[in-house]
């Protein structure tokens, strides 16, 4: 079976796009956790797919600072 298909069959099956269109990101996250930091050249992002720490955190933020 191909890869192409064997990927196919494990999202059709699950559901889950995200491992299937970022791959980086299932390994990031099994290597260092559900909120991690990552560089895109100068660009840094935090990465948060724990939804309680994200309520926890956009609860302490005032809606006129959040962003840039």
């Amino acid at each position: 079976m191909s890869k192409l298909k064997k990927a196919w069959e494990s999202f059709r099956n699950s559901h889950d796009i995200h491992s299937t269109v970022f791959p980086y990101f299932s390994r990031w996250q099994k290597s260092h956790g559900k909120v991690f930091i990552y560089w895109l050249g100068t660009e840094q992002f935090l990465y948060i797919a724990e939804l309680e720490f994200l309520k926890k955190m956009s609860s302490k933020v005032q809606g006129k600072r959040w962003g840039k």
